[in-house]
């Protein structure tokens, strides 16, 4: 018998899924698909690895908390 805990996990697993998968699929209008946006490198997507996303994803941080972003 599942109890009301295991029915709660459940469903807030669907949701992060979902929310996820929205995350994923919704258009960078910013950046440029096929060149890394970070480090210029030819790419298939917007970033080379994770490493350039997440720096880029700092600085530009950086450049709001600045007011030039």
């Amino acid at each position: 018998m599942t109890d009301i805990i295991d029915k709660a996990n459940e469903a807030a697993e669907i949701q992060l899924a979902h929310a996820i998968e929205t995350a994923k699929a919704r258009p960078h209008p910013h950046l440029i698909k096929g060149r890394c946006n970070y480090c210029g490198e030819s790419v298939v997507d917007y970033f080379c690895d994770a490493d350039c996303r997440d720096d880029y994803e700092r600085e530009q941080k950086i450049k709001q908390l600045n007011g030039r972003g």
